[in-house]
């Protein structure tokens, strides 16, 4: 029979000479080599002369043993063929081992393996552990780095895309604001597609503060708001008024009568023509005397009313109110009060009126009233998505669903009324909520005050104090002080069953009269009771929505109707942005399970022929394969551990950086990720390493005990393994190769290539050692691609989310006007910003487009006489009609929302159209204006205005409608603004409405922007205070914080870049730690130390270029199908990493070879622990 040496055998051959030509000599070891191979020849003609051991695990295969001194050749007989699998020198122990033979030292090894001799192995071996859990570290630290990447960009994009909300209304088909909405609500409610529907209802509170409402202006729905009560001094009357210095108020708002206020009260005309009985009442008073009297306070009825302030003293000019038919005051003693039991101060059937006490009760409780408007979600109410007439937020937040669902006693009230009494975000109300219908947080206007007063005592109340959360103010100027007393309420703070307003509980006619006309202005619906807004769950379902309830509403009576929200625009930035943040998570999960996976590869190749050992003892299957993946898990999971604390904490520190701010915007705080995902992702990566541990260790531990000894070659003869380096090793083991060693070099002379085939050689052994292990070198390939195709997608997706972002700063504009500190205040001449002002706010850089609207007091002339000839100018008084001016010079923008002309229909004559607002019209000729229709059948054609100067005017139209108010007047002139500014001094004209748009190549520059913007707010003075609203949202809260995620990208792609080197450089030091065999025998046949490491260093080099090369082509060639305007950029950068990512690998492959290759060979082949 002919002998087979397997490749294993031939390495441990030369292996076992050279360690004996180093510790005995050259001779022993020619000695020993001789016997060997003369033994193992005659194995041809003896086949059967080794030990058969049947009950062994070596035995039951058909592996034989043969002693061969101090040496044991382990064969199988195959066919014709001796195949020699193993050689070992029986001094070192392994005889014991691979015969089954029983020993002291053997009982002592398998006593070892019930304590996991494999994890002793492995912390004897510091180095390649350390390595180990580095690698495992850098790998989950770029993993959960990256993960954690997508999910706050997914947290981010879903938080934001709150301010997207699409939100409609209600409106009634036939035009009835009173129409009864409740089947509508209902079917809104039951509809999947909304998340939540707001009914816009008043009901009435009363504040338990010391402390009064805003409602001041003495033109309130109830006229017992405009009343005072106070004890004062009466020091002189005479035919017109009574004159009192005040001691104590009773009853009335502190911007009209406060203790040491001098009070004029006026007596009116009836009273006047009543000399001889108010002679006589004024017999009974004593100059000098304390009295209980009652004012009131009302100007726009008595413009005598008003209050004077010098500085030194405080006057108020209010009306008298007698307190009964028999008397106008009441006397009290000094330091004393009323006798409240006194027939003057008891009400009776027939003069139930004043001053009771109940009904200064009543009036106190009146003039701390307030219009309590329940809601679910503050921020879908039509008056906050309406950029022109509705309110915007000054401090604070707008109430949400959470605080509805949570039953939360927050509040949100009007600047108005925290600017006079004080308050602020953080402080609180005491509010007692009453069952009874608001008109406008008054009780509904009956004549008789006790019954008013009984009705409030008796009716259901719910006491509970209120935390201002929110300030809010109007963005158009209302004439009632009464809309300062709106103030919102989560819905759950009102018990459903209180009265709420509707038509059947208020007078409607009255309440309309008050609403379109002395609270708000006649084109305003947002704050009308029963208005229906509703808020649908995702902007994606709008047009499904209306296709789905069109039919239904109509039949009820509605239609929806729905507010643009920019959605379409967010998304295309924020989708392609979670889309490319999750591609790179799933790319590096798949770096996870590769990078494990090859962590797995390395160790089993390290504890391969500790597994056969352990087989070879007896050890079970099942006890082998768990003692031999314990120690990778515990190591791996503690480098996953360290990786991922480390990686988590990275990421939440830089997104914390980046993205705090986004907790200051209206839609809650940027809270952190939950510490739940933390434990997730470590899952994921512990539930990898389990799978390829334990599926590692099963393969293993189940392979044939020989065919691990050999290296794990395929097959049952070892043929695949020994053809595979035929060409790096001697087809035998000839006789002389140790007889007569090379003078430089111990080793035959036939085991060193020629000098000329010297890189020949290199490249020959470093390809079969590749090709051999397929899966390391696939491991490696895919480690390397995966990464580059990772760092890849992360600066496509940079460069691509940049690119979307910069296109919405480019497209989406931000607004800004300038208002009064105070919507509710009056302006005599309706102007309030000079042109000093708007000059300031165009000089500043920033805006490309203006609106504007002049505002002024003057008079149209009908027939002006010496108008022509330019002398004097004459007008009949019956001639003349006072009027307010409106000028602009945009109609379309006047006629629109953002104007104070949306509820205006013009008509003009033949001739003239909207385009004579925009003209520059000269001084010296006539311009056009247009006239309330009233006023044009009065006039005629042409008329003259008189307005700081005089001009004639030709007629152009008339309009019907009514204009947002200015200074009450809703029917003023319409007129060019070219023209207003011609009438008068330039600098001496005024505007009611400046209304920016900002340069869009400046949006990045906003914060900028409003600090500037404020400050030409602060120097306009002489004139009302000034607030800029900046209509800023989408920018502020869509798109910067889209900005800021691109940033976050930004920060975390170099530590990707770092920890990807890192882990290159540590997976290539431990591939040529797992070497060392190979590195050893080299240098025994001779191999110099550099020739030695280049072998080891270019095996890594070769594997990760070809990774390097794969991932650049999938990357590139994805660019170049989906975006191709970026590949150029991406090339180069891809290209950097790549070179950056092969030099790491080449790093970690040399310092490991230099490493290797400096130890004696011989410790390396005793494999020394």
């Amino acid at each position: 029979m002919r002998v087979e040496w397997l490749y294993e055998a031939r390495c441990e051959f030369r292996e076992l000479l050279a360690y004996y030509r180093a510790a005995a000599g050259a001779e022993a070891a020619r000695e020993l080599s001789d016997r060997v191979l003369s033994a193992v020849e005659a194995l041809a003609d003896a086949p059967r002369a080794g030990v058969l051991r049947r009950n062994t695990l070596l035995g039951r295969h058909g592996f034989r043993a043969l002693l061969i001194g101090r040496c044991a050749c382990i064969y199988r007989i195959e066919e014709d063929a001796v195949r020699v699998y193993h050689l070992t020198d029986a001094e070192r122990g392994d005889l014991y081992q691979i015969l089954g033979i029983v020993s002291p030292d053997t009982d002592r090894e398998v006593r070892a393996m019930k304590n996991n001799v494999f994890l002793k192995s492995t912390l004897r071996q510091p180095v390649k552990t350390a390595l180990l859990v580095l690698v495992a570290a850098l790998i989950t630290f770029a993993f959960v780095s990256r993960a954690s990447e997508y999910l706050l960009i997914r947290q981010e994009t879903d938080r934001l895309s709150a301010v997207y909300r699409t939100a409609g209304t209600l409106r009634s088909a036939a035009g009835d604001r009173w129409a009864d909405t409740a089947e509508a609500v209902s079917y809104l409610e039951d509809n999947p597609r909304v998340r939540s529907v707001n009914t816009f209802h008043y009901t009435s509170a009363i504040m338990e503060e010391d402390f009064c409402n805003a409602d001041v202006d003495g033109n309130s729905p109830s006229k017992y708001a405009s009343d005072f009560y106070f004890y004062g001094t009466l020091y002189d009357w005479d035919y017109e008024a009574f004159y009192f210095t005040v001691d104590t108020v009773l009853a009335g708002h502190p911007e009209i009568v406060e203790v040491g206020d001098r009070v004029t009260l006026f007596k009116s005309s009836r009273q006047k023509t009543n000399a001889r009985e108010y002679e006589a009442f004024c017999a009974q008073l004593e100059r000098g005397g304390r009295y209980l009297a009652v004012g009131y306070y009302r100007p726009s009825a008595y413009p005598l009313c008003r209050v004077e302030d010098d500085g030194a003293q405080r006057t108020t000019y209010a009306c008298l109110t007698r307190l009964r038919e028999q008397t106008l005051f009441y006397p009290v003693a000094q330091g004393g009060e009323a006798d409240w039991n006194s027939p003057l101060l008891r009400p009776t059937p027939e003069d139930p009126g004043y001053p009771t006490k109940d009904c200064i009760q009543y009036t106190h409780d009146i003039q701390r009233s307030l219009s309590i408007i329940p809601v679910r979600d503050m921020s879908a109410l039509p008056a906050v998505q309406d950029a022109a007439a509705g309110i915007y937020l000054t401090d604070g937040r707008w109430l949400d669903s959470e605080d509805d669902q949570q039953g939360r006693k927050v509040c949100v009230i009007n600047a108005s009324f925290a600017s006079m009494r004080d308050l602020a975000v953080g402080d609180a109300l005491t509010l007692r909520l009453q069952d009874i219908p608001s008109f406008f947080g008054y009780r509904n206007n009956l004549e008789d005050i006790s019954e008013d007063a009984r009705v409030l005592r008796s009716a259901q109340t719910a006491t509970d104090t209120y935390e201002i959360v929110g300030i809010y103010e109007y963005l158009r100027r209302y004439p009632g002080s009464s809309a300062r007393n709106l103030t919102y309420l989560p819905a759950s703070a009102v018990p459903e069953t209180f009265q709420m307003t509707t038509r059947d509980n208020v007078w409607t006619e009255l309440f309309e009269m008050y609403f379109f006309e002395n609270i708000f202005t006649p084109d305003t619906t947002a704050f009308f009771p029963g208005e229906v807004s509703f808020v649908l769950r995702s902007p994606d379902d709008e047009a499904q929505f209306m296709a789905e309830t069109r039919d239904d509403l109509a039949r009820m009576g509605f239609v929806a109707v729905m507010t643009e929200s920019g959605w379409d625009n967010f998304q295309a930035a924020a989708g392609p942005m979670r889309r490319s943040s999750l591609l790179s998570a799933v790319i590096f999960t798949l770096l996870l399970a590769a990078a494990v996976c090859l962590l797995a590869v390395i160790y089993y190749r390290m504890r391969r022929k500790d597994v056969a050992i352990a087989r070879a003892l007896g050890v079970p299957a099942m006890g082998c394969a768990w003692a031999v993946c314990l120690p990778l898990i515990l190591t791996e999971a503690a480098g996953a551990a360290l990786g991922g604390a480390l990686g988590w904490r990275y990421a939440l520190d830089s997104a914390g950086t980046i993205l705090t701010r986004l907790g200051e915007v209206g839609t809650g705080e940027a809270a952190g990720l939950s510490g739940l995902w933390l434990a997730a992702l470590l899952g994921l990566d512990l539930a990898l390493l389990l799978a390829a541990a334990v599926g590692g260790s099963a393969y293993l531990s189940t392979r044939p005990v020989l065919l691990l000894i050999q290296g794990g070659a395929s097959g049952g003869t070892g043929h695949e393994a020994e053809g595979s380096v035929a060409a790096s090793v001697p087809a035998a083991v000839p006789r002389a190769s140790v007889a007569a060693p090379a003078p430089q070099a111990p080793v035959p002379a036939a085991a060193r290539p020629e000098a000329g085939q010297s890189v020949g050689h290199i490249f020959r052994f470093v390809w079969r050692h590749i090709a051999r292990s397929r899966l390391k070198t696939a491991l490696a390939v895919l480690l390397a691609a995966g990464f580059t195709l990772g760092l890849a997608a992360i600066r496509l997706s940079i460069a691509s989310n940049q690119e979307k972002v910069d296109w919405l700063y480019e497209n989406t504009s931000a607004e800004a006007e300038l208002l009064l500190t105070d919507a509710v205040n009056s302006v005599q001449s309706g102007g309030f910003l000079r042109q000093d002002t708007i000059d300031a706010l165009l000089d500043s850089g920033y805006v490309t487009d203006v609106y504007l609207e002049g505002s002024a007091h003057g008079a149209v002339i009908c027939r002006a006489l010496g108008a022509e000839d330019g002398q004097g100018v004459y007008a009949a008084q019956e001639d003349t009609i006072k009027k307010s001016f409106r000028a602009f010079a945009d109609e379309t923008v006047f006629l629109s929302p953002a104007g104070s002309g949306s509820a205006v229909d013009i008509t003009y004559f033949d001739g003239w159209d909207g385009s004579l607002f925009a003209q520059d019209w000269a001084a010296d000729e006539p311009f056009p204006v247009v006239l309330p229709k009233a006023v044009w059948e009065q006039s005629g054609d042409e008329v003259s205005l008189a307005c700081k100067g005089f001009r004639l005017c030709e007629v152009a139209g008339f309009y019907e409608g009514k204009t947002a108010s200015v200074t009450g007047e809703t029917d003023p002139v319409l007129m060019p603004l070219s023209a207003y500014r011609d009438i008068g001094s330039v600098r001496a004209v005024a505007y009611s409405k400046v209304h920016v748009t900002l340069d869009p190549s400046l949006n990045r520059e906003l914060e900028t922007f409003t600090q500037a913007v404020t400050d030409i707010c602060a120097r306009q003075s002489g004139m009302i205070a000034l607030r800029a609203v900046i209509w800023d949202e989408e920018l502020r809260l869509a798109v910067a914080p889209l900005e800021n995620s691109v940033a976050l990208m930004r920060v975390l792609y170099p530590v990707t870049l770092v920890l990807s080197l890192l882990t290159a450089a540590g997976i290539a030091a431990l591939f040529v730690m797992t070497s060392a065999k190979e590195a050893a025998i080299l240098r025994v046949l001779g191999a110099g130390k550099l020739r030695s490491r280049a072998m080891l260093a270019l095996q890594t080099a070769f594997t990760s270029l070809a990774g390097l090369l794969l991932g650049l082509a999938g990357a590139l060639a994805h660019t170049a199908w989906t975006r191709p305007e970026l590949l150029a950029g991406l090339a180069s950068a891809s290209v950097l990493c790549a070179v950056l990512y092969l030099l790491a690998a080449i790093a970690g492959a040399v310092l490991s070879a230099v490493s290797v290759t400096a130890r004696n060979p011989l410790e390396l082949l005793q494999v020394r622990e």
